[in-house]
Order: C-alpha cells, then structure tokens, then sequence
C-alpha cells in the first residue's frame, strides 16, 4: 500500500490547490455571448492577460460545476489587456453544453452575470528562433490558439519588436464549416491585416476557407467579412507550403 502514497499526496495537493481557486475572489466576467455557429459556442471576455500569446487557463463557473475545472485556448494577446475565450458545446451532458445553456438563458433573460474562476495563464508561446517564415493552420474552432499568436505577433510587429527581426512573412490558414464562426473572429484578423508596420517587419496574410458553404454565402455576408480573403472549398497544403517556401527563398 506504501506505493500508492505518491499518488495519493499528489492528488491531495491538487485537491487543495483547487479548493484554493475556488474559494478566492472570482475574475471579472465582461461579456458572454453564446453563438449559434458550429453547433453551439461561447465567447468569454474576462480580466486580465495572458503573459505569451497561445497559452490557455484553466476554467471553472461554480454556477455549473463547483468542483469541475477545465482548460481552454486563451484567443486574445497579451497586449490586448483581457482574457478572451470561445467554448464550444460538446453535445448534450456535457459541461460545455451547460455552459452554451447558462449563456442563453443569460441573454434572453437579462440576468446579472455568474461568477468565473481562472487558474493560468499556463503554457509557453511558439518559438520564433531562426524562423523565416511561418505558416498557422487551425480548422474550426482550433482558431482560439491560433489567432493568439497571430494577433500578438502583429502586435509586435508594429511595434518594431526585435524579436520578429528573420521573418520575412506569417501566414494565417483557417478553415471552417460555417460564415458565422469566421465573423466572430473577422475584425480582429482584418485588423492585423490593415495595420501599418514598419518596412521590416514581416507581411501579415490571411486565407479563410469554407468548406461546408456557397459563394453565395459569402456574398450575402460580406459586410461582415470586409478585409478577409474567404474561399470556397478545403485547403492544398502543398500548395499553400511551396507557396510560402518560394516566397521566403526556403528550400
């Protein structure tokens, strides 16, 4: 039985770290908008900021589960100045239904929001190191980690960061069955794509691919989408690698 102690210990501190989190004061919750898009999600913007773009947290809402925690893509940069996160439903029962759930009934009733709790930011952002060019491909709702990274390294390019001194370009791959989830994110991607940078800077590009839709589509809701290159159909990889590997002079 003595060999069961380890484990036993470490499961008592986790325990003890997480009643910890639960009973100190919650962040502050600044909007939850539930989206119908891809089955169901939410968009929480909360308090504070990741230190690295792509980190992710450690979640917990009292209202749904006291005890239940779970980690999620942190979406927004670090400079941006809060914690933004988009929560898919995973069907029913689950903790992410119940949550799409209370986001629903929150808006249709008006309610005064419910109480969150962050464990975070964990985890450590993409090394940049001898990098000349660099292709972030997401699909779906996977975009949260991705746009992370793509908007703060347009951040720092702005800003005449250092640190992006060998790359030469980034370029952005995002497929998605739905025009409602590129929406959520389609000002914030334009956004790096509009913004000035100095000539050293790397070039920003952006492609969005819509693999269960209609050109039709598009059109329809093109208002929404201004600034974003939106294609029909699923991306060549190939296609897309070569691409950048000509463009950056790799081999």
């Amino acid at each position: 039985w003595h060999f069961m102690l380890g484990g036993i210990a470490f499961w008592l501190v986790d325990v003890g770290i997480r009643y910890a989190c639960v009973i100190t004061p919650a962040v502050e919750l600044i909007a939850m908008r539930p989206h119908s898009a891809e089955c169901g999600f939410v968009e929480l913007e909360m308090s504070g900021a990741a230190m690295e773009p792509g980190q992710f947290a450690w979640l917990n809402i009292p209202a749904i589960s006291l005890w239940e925690w779970h980690p999620f893509s942190i979406s927004s940069a670090p400079e941006d100045g809060k914690i933004r996160m988009c929560i898919k439903n995973m069907g029913n029962g689950t903790w992410t239904q119940r949550l799409y759930e209370v986001a629903r009934s929150q808006k249709a009733s008006g309610r005064a929001q419910i109480d969150v709790q962050l464990d975070g930011p964990h985890g450590h952002g993409i090394d940049l190191q001898d990098r000349v060019g660099l292709v972030l491909l997401a699909g779906g709702i996977g975009i949260t980690h991705v746009h992370s990274t793509f908007r703060a390294l347009s951040q720092r390019a702005s800003s005449h960061s250092s640190i992006l001194d060998n790359l030469k370009g980034i370029h952005l791959v995002w497929s998605g069955r739905s025009i409602g989830l590129f929406q959520v994110f389609a000002a914030s991607i334009a956004e790096c794509l509009c913004m000035e940078y100095p000539d050293s800077a790397p070039q920003f590009t952006a492609v969005c691919y819509l693999t269960s839709g209609s050109q039709e589509d598009c059109e329809k809701n093109a208002s929404s989408m201004a600034g974003l290159d939106v294609r029909i159909g699923r991306p060549d990889f190939g296609e897309i690698y070569n691409a950048m590997a000509a463009e950056m002079g790799a081999t």
